[in-house]
């Protein structure tokens, strides 16, 4: 994703929801957090929940991606916030159209 992103954005990337979490912690001048829901150790759900308790209109930034795989506490989640999701695998015309929608304001819908 950070390939196909980097020449149109500047991107950070994180290589887990902690990392994500201590680079939100210093930064929150984001457009966009592209954030998976099923990671190792802290799920997408938890980073987005402690984001949301700290930064909310941070948390308003959040895409989610996923591959399909739920659990109750990620079914629960996708079903109450109106944020972005995109479905794994994305294609790159979709994913620039919902980064685009979602730094423009633009209703999310799912990709």
């Amino acid at each position: 994703m950070r390939i196909m992103l980097d020449p149109l954005h500047n991107v950070v990337t994180a290589l887990s929801g902690q990392q994500a979490l201590d680079i939100l912690d210093r930064d929150q001048e984001y457009d966009v957090v592209s954030c998976d829901l099923l990671m190792p150790k802290m799920t997408g759900v938890e980073l987005f929940e402690k984001v949301n308790e700290k930064y909310p209109e941070l948390a308003k930034k959040f895409i989610f991606m996923t591959g399909g795989v739920f659990t109750p506490r990620i079914s629960e989640l996708v079903e109450q916030v109106k944020n972005p999701k995109l479905n794994k695998p994305m294609e790159l015309e979709g994913l620039l159209q919902i980064i685009d929608d979602a730094i423009t304001g633009i209703e999310p819908v799912e990709v």
